[in-house]
C-alpha cells in the first residue's frame, strides 16, 4: 500500500475509512480519539498523520504505518476490555 500524506488525523482516519482499510466504527473512534502523533516523538509529531511508517532512528525501531493498526484491529476485532501489543522489530 502506498505511503498516504494527510494533514490532521481526522483525515487520516477517513482516508483509511475511503480506502475500505478501515470499517468498524468503534476501532474508528478509537483511532480519532487516541491520535497517533501521542505516540510519536515531539520532533516527529508532524508525519503522524501520515499513512507510513515512523523511523526512529535514534532507538532503532519504526512505528507501523496506520493502515497496518487498522487492518490487525479489523481482524481482531476487540471487544471491551481486551487489549493487544504490537512488537515488531
Amino acid at each position: 500500500m502506498a505511503d498516504r500524506i494527510y494533514d490532521t488525523n481526522e483525515e487520516l482516519v477517513s482516508g483509511l475509512k475511503a480506502r475500505r482499510v478501515l470499517q468498524n466504527p468503534k476501532i474508528m473512534a478509537a483511532m480519532r480519539k487516541i491520535p497517533r502523533s501521542d505516540f510519536a516523538p515531539p520532533t516527529q509529531r508532524d508525519e503522524a498523520s501520515n499513512d507510513k511508517p515512523i523511523r526512529i532512528q535514534s532507538l532503532g525501531f519504526n512505528i507501523s504505518a496506520p493502515h497496518m493498526y487498522a487492518a490487525c484491529l479489523e481482524q481482531l476485532d476487540p471487544q471491551p476490555g481486551m487489549s493487544f501489543l504490537d512488537i515488531g522489530w
